[in-house]
């Protein structure tokens, strides 16, 4: 949330009227991320938050929720969805309206593959999206340190990177590269 916040900031070198889509009411992830995007964008007095609306991470209660502030969408220059599926949704509705063009369009999650934010950039779906490693890897390696009663850190910060029209290419080549390193890998182990 923080650093599309940041992102936010640093485009909004004009006013900018900004909807945030927010995953679950009340859920952990939604709190951090709007938490950390309100901290992102701290300071710059360029940008306006016109609308909340909830979309419980779902592209279709996504689209449900902003068609009920129809009347404010056109107020709003960029759309902040917290994560992909809920950032096409905003596109659907925009693009209903026809108002996908001159609205920006940020998600998260970051994933590659087709109905992946990676794709949805490339396509010119989405303008970015961030990516948000799991730290599935880290939390079992921390989980063995914590049962072998080595010592490790309490807060574990995750890298993440900002995924737009300057780099989607790369991400999609690296992705694709480790696929099919991969596959690779299965059909030679026979998995």
């Amino acid at each position: 949330g923080k650093m599309a916040g940041n992102y936010i900031a640093y485009l909004a070198r004009q006013p900018v009227n900004v909807i945030e889509v927010i995953g679950l009411r009340g859920s952990t992830p939604s709190s951090d991320r709007h938490r950390g995007f309100l901290e992102g964008i701290r300071g710059n007095p360029n940008i306006h938050i016109k609308a909340e609306v909830y979309g419980n991470w779902l592209k279709e209660k996504a689209s449900e929720e902003l068609l009920k502030i129809k009347d404010k969408l056109a107020a709003g220059d960029l759309v902040f969805a917290q994560n992909d599926p809920m950032a096409l949704g905003a596109y659907e509705v925009y693009k209903s309206l026809g108002l996908e063009k001159s609205t920006r369009l940020i998600g998260i999650d970051g994933l590659s593959g087709p109905g992946g934010g990676i794709q949805f950039v490339a396509n010119k779906v989405l303008d970015a999206t961030l990516l948000n490693p799991t730290g599935g890897e880290e939390a079992i390696q921390i989980a063995f340190r914590i049962l072998n009663r080595e010592p490790f850190n309490r807060e574990n910060i995750l890298p993440s990177v900002v995924i737009d029209s300057t780099n989607v290419r790369i991400m999609m080549l690296q992705t694709d590269k480790i696929n099919g390193q991969k596959q690779d890998i299965e059909n030679q182990t026979g998995v």
